[in-house]
């Protein structure tokens, strides 16, 4: 009886073991948000160590098909003031967002025939306190394994 219960224990356990991950990702502290005019937002998190120069980037409350979804974007500084976060989109580099101090430009690809244009945001303290880094990348590899 002993036997059989150690076995079903050990099953369990490996089974668990299984599931969860071999490493967690390194995630950045805190979220970071931007908001702008007609309720536009942007968070970002750092994901992976800060050598990989990687983030997890969420635009909300726009009409376009990125609304909500959450894009892996690789950082790029270009100066002590500039950071340039740049996606994959259609096989090429696409910068998204261009953070300068606690302004920001939000570029989204054109759906038209025109070309893209810029919107403004602010860095928004009360947006960024409601962020939860863990819960952002968890959102992330749920949205990753439905792919």
């Amino acid at each position: 009886m002993k036997s059989i219960f150690r076995h079903l224990l050990a099953l369990t356990l490996g089974a668990w073991l299984l599931m969860v991950p071999a490493h967690a990702t390194e995630l950045g502290r805190y979220v970071k948000a931007y908001s702008g005019e007609e309720g536009v937002k942007v968070w970002l998190l750092r994901y992976g160590p800060e050598s990989a120069n990687e983030a997890l980037v969420q635009v909300g409350r726009v009409d376009h098909p990125w609304d909500l979804r959450i894009l892996k974007a690789k950082l790029v500084q270009r100066t002590a003031d500039e950071q340039r976060y740049v996606v994959q989109h259609k096989g090429a580099d696409y910068t998204m967002l261009i953070v300068r101090g606690s302004a920001a430009e939000l570029w989204l690809p054109s759906q038209t025939a025109f070309p893209a244009s810029p919107r403004s945001l602010r860095f928004d303290e009360a947006l960024a306190n409601q962020g939860n880094p863990q819960r952002f990348a968890d959102e992330f590899q749920q949205q990753t394994a439905q792919k």
